[in-house]
């Protein structure tokens, strides 16, 4: 089982910081979760392209998330 100390040596990026933000630890489960869906799909034809489409969604949101993580999402009925 991993604990924290595990976690801060895998996930810092900032070589001058021994702790992740927590944008950076969700970035990195969201990536996690991604890397899981497309190994079921791929053990799993049948899921495969729903497996694939919730990968691909899982990893955008972790790049919103570590690129502005106090963003906020636009309705599309608004833009305009």
């Amino acid at each position: 089982m991993l604990g924290f100390a595990d976690i801060k040596v895998r996930l810092t990026t900032d070589k001058d910081s021994l702790m992740p933000t927590h944008a950076q630890i969700a970035a990195k489960l969201l990536r996690d979760a991604a890397s899981f869906f497309k190994t079921l799909g791929n053990e799993n034809p049948p899921l495969k392209e729903q497996m694939d489409e919730n990968a691909t969604v899982f990893e955008q949101v972790a790049d919103l998330v570590e690129h502005d993580p106090n963003a906020e999402l636009q309705d599309p009925e608004q833009q305009g």
